[in-house]
Formats: C-alpha cells, sequence, structure tokens
C-alpha cells in the first residue's frame, strides 16, 4: 500500500498569489509577502534555510534578507528558536 503525503500549503507556492511578492525591488510587495509568513507551517525550515544559504535578498520566513535589519532580526529569531529547542 502506497500513501502519499500532501506538502503543507504555503503562501508562497500558492498559485493565486503573485511569485514576485518575495523577490520584489519594492519594499511594500515585500512587506506584504511578509504577513502571510506568520501562518506558514515550514517557516521555521525556511528560516533555516536562508541563513545556510547566506540569502542576502528576498522574504524569508517573514524577513526581508534585503535588509541589514532584516538579517540581523532573522539572525536573532533564529537562535531565539535553537535556544527554545
Amino acid at each position: 500500500m502506497t500513501t502519499t503525503t500532501a506538502a503543507p500549503w504555503t503562501a508562497c507556492t500558492e498559485p493565486k498569489l503573485p511569485r514576485g511578492l518575495w523577490t520584489s525591488e519594492k519594499a511594500a510587495d515585500r512587506a506584504e509577502a511578509a504577513g502571510y509568513c506568520p501562518f506558514c507551517p515550514v517557516a521555521g525550515a525556511c528560516l533555516a534555510a536562508a541563513l545556510d544559504l547566506g540569502a542576502t535578498w528576498g522574504v524569508w520566513a517573514g524577513h526581508d534578507m534585503g535588509t541589514p535589519a532584516g538579517r540581523q532580526a532573522a539572525r536573532a529569531a533564529h537562535a531565539a528558536a535553537e535556544g527554545a529547542a
């Protein structure tokens, strides 16, 4: 017997949302994209991937990696999550 598990719903893969929000040149678009992230079931993995990849652009787990403040907040959130585990 074969079972399949559907991937969790994520806004960044939702076909009804503009794909370019997460990587837009416009800060307002990226802010809109970040607003979807708190509801994402894979935000922790997304954040870890962003840090592992050294992402310097786009919205990852609700953090705008295109800004120094966004990258700093992402590192702090990851450290806090690691400390809670």
